[in-house]
């Protein structure tokens, strides 16, 4: 860990290896601005559901007041909240001196297209591209609305034998190709501790087939992240996935007693955001993943 200070600003940068590392960065970010996805990724740190290496950490603070940081364990993105350019320069140059190597980069509004131009401009080897701009969506229990059950279908939680961990890996695999994050490659023990915990979830059709899957991570006090749903293209269009999404808000918001369940939808696939909306989650903000370019 390494405190330094910049002008009017201090910056904390570390690698997280021991869990009070991690619940000082939780206290620190709580007041940010749409914190929830910074929040999540430090909860998955402290569970463990997490399979990259120990996680870099950075806080800018000015007056004994965070006002920015940044998380990162590879492969997942770099999670960097909204602040000025000034501020994103420094976490930036914090970031360059702990490794040139970058997987990408997410943020809400305006967040990551500003730190990759910094990034660009004091590595100038390195351009960036966007890579998906989402919509975050979030919703209550008061807000919820169901969908119908589709004919011969029912939803189970993915076992733990071999078979279903292969299935789900497959289709998750599939998932991160079509949305293009191609940085996320997940062994099979992240999938297996997924099935122990309850976080993944099957609709099976009469015959007992996967036809659609759903996977929760982040999950905090309050909130849990829907961060998986996929349905392989041979079995759309049976209301598979809106049935899905549903039934695990519901069990999130009743059975397991969160207050709120967010995820995230391609702007670019309408399809699926207009399912979203029609289950009740409403519009947050905005998040741009950018790539560096090959």
């Amino acid at each position: 860990t390494q405190s330094t200070w910049g002008g009017d600003y201090q910056y904390i940068s570390m690698i997280a290896i021991r869990t009070q590392d991690v619940r000082f960065v939780l206290r620190e970010i709580r007041n940010l601005k749409n914190n929830i996805l910074l929040d999540s990724e430090c909860h998955d740190f402290l569970s463990s559901h997490h399979h990259g290496t120990p996680p870099y950490m950075c806080l800018v603070r000015q007056n004994d007041v965070t006002i920015a940081a940044a998380v990162e364990s590879s492969p997942r993105p770099l999670i960097i909240s909204e602040c000025d350019a000034q501020v994103m320069e420094l976490i930036v140059r914090d970031r360059l001196a702990f490794s040139p190597q970058i997987t990408s980069v997410s943020g809400p509004g305006e967040a990551s297209p500003t730190f990759c131009a910094c990034w660009s401009a004091l590595s100038p080897n390195v351009s960036f591209e966007l890579g998906m701009k989402q919509v975050m969506y979030i919703t209550t229990l008061e807000e919820l609305v169901l969908a119908s059950q589709p004919q011969g279908a029912r939803v189970r939680a993915v076992t733990t034998t071999p078979e279903d961990i292969q299935i789900l890996s497959s289709m998750s695999h599939q998932f991160f190709v079509e949305v293009g994050l191609r940085f996320q490659t997940l062994p099979l023990s992240y999938y297996q501790k997924a099935a122990e915990e309850e976080r993944a979830h099957f609709v099976v059709d009469e015959n007992q087939t996967p036809v659609c899957l759903v996977m929760t991570r982040g999950v905090t006090d309050e909130c849990v992240r829907i961060s998986a749903v996929f349905t392989p293209s041979e079995h759309r269009k049976h209301g598979y996935a809106s049935y899905l999404v549903g039934h695990i808000t519901h069990m999130w918001l009743t059975q397991r007693g969160k207050k709120s369940v967010y995820l995230f939808a391609d702007v670019n696939y309408p399809a699926s955001n207009s399912v979203y909306q029609s289950l009740g989650f409403k519009f947050a903000t905005y998040f741009q993943v950018m790539l560096p370019q090959e």
